[in-house]
């Protein structure tokens, strides 16, 4: 089976959070640290991926969201 790239695996995980999105720490826990740099790949392959700040405990990140 052919590994998935970090594109792919924060793709799929976008599509399952749906409406919910996915804050920027979980996919630096799970995915890379680099996840705005895929998500702009994302965006640049014509993904409509939206972004809003979000407090996380004491820490502020983002959560991105897949627009169908």
């Amino acid at each position: 089976m052919k590994k998935q790239t970090h594109k792919q695996r924060i793709l799929k995980m976008l599509q399952e959070a749906g409406d919910r999105g996915i804050h920027s720490f979980t996919l630096a826990n799970s995915v890379t640290f680099r996840a705005s740099a895929r998500i702009n790949d994302l965006k640049n392959d014509g993904y409509n991926i939206t972004s809003k700040h979000e407090k996380m405990g004491d820490s502020y990140g983002v959560r991105y969201f897949l627009e169908e």
